[in-house]
């Protein structure tokens, strides 16, 4: 009777025991991790409103100016389109009225010159004047080299109302054939090569300048080399080879003009 009193009190025991453990694993029976208090709990800043950007305001003045300068821009730029297409007469006047605008661009300043060099009316051409915007144009790199050649070329030949002046000429021709303008570089080369007009004479100088201009397709300069090869001067020997070669260059480019015009 002990043993069975011993046996069913140890079989009660281990029941118990089994059943604590199964309590102590229940989720029921975790502890819950602490929570932190609401004030520790970072506060994302709120977003801050849209704002349009704020848009000068145009006063009266400058609204009526900018008005004004949209309208002389499109004047100008037909005046420009009217000179492109050979309207001298009709794009004239219409450079003329607006010279003094705040849009009166470089290229304006180029054709106005040139307008004064033309007898489009009774008081032009113009010298004066012609110089006065062709040397504002030649301060613009983007016509610089056609304002120079044009000043160039004015200064060799001269006309109405501007006597020639060679040394003139001469330094807006350097300019305008270091901007690699074959025209400049044909007329520097006759200059220099023969000495005209007191300017100091440098044969082979004037070489370097024609055959530049002919090497490049310049039928005048190679005719120049031709009769320059041919004839000769007491300081520089003719070249009868040379002047076959060039001489039948002419005649290929001669060729080629007529056959593109058939």
């Amino acid at each position: 009777m002990n043993r069975q009193y011993i046996f069913w009190n140890l079989l009660l025991v281990g029941w118990l025991v089994s059943s604590l453990s199964v309590s102590a694993q229940s989720p029921k029976s975790r502890a819950l991790p602490a929570q932190k208090p609401a004030s520790a709990v970072a506060q994302r800043p709120a977003p801050k409103p849209l704002t349009k950007p704020k848009v000068p305001t145009l006063s009266k003045a400058d609204s009526i100016r900018l008005a004004r300068l949209r309208v002389e821009e499109q004047r100008i730029g037909y005046a420009k389109k009217l000179f492109r297409s050979e309207k001298y007469a009709k794009a004239f006047p219409l450079l003329a009225r607006y010279r003094r605008s705040e849009v009166f661009d470089a290229q304006a300043r180029l054709y106005l010159g040139k307008c004064y060099l033309k007898p489009l009316n009774a008081k032009l051409p113009n010298p004066t004047e012609a110089v006065r915007y062709l040397k504002m144009a030649a301060k613009s790199a983007k016509t610089k080299t056609e304002s120079v050649m044009t000043l160039g070329q004015l200064y060799l030949n001269g006309t109405q109302g501007l006597a020639p002046d060679v040394n003139q000429a001469v330094l807006y021709l350097r300019q305008a054939e270091a901007a690699q303008n074959l025209q400049a570089a044909y007329l520097l080369g006759q200059l220099v090569f023969y000495g005209t007009a007191g300017i100091p004479k440098d044969e082979p100088q004037g070489i370097q300048y024609l055959e530049k201009a002919a090497n490049a397709g310049l039928t005048e300069a190679q005719w120049t080399l031709a009769t320059i090869y041919t004839q000769g001067t007491p300081t520089f020997p003719k070249n009868i080879k040379q002047a076959k070669v060039w001489y039948q260059k002419v005649a290929q480019a001669r060729q080629s003009k007529l056959a593109n015009s058939l």
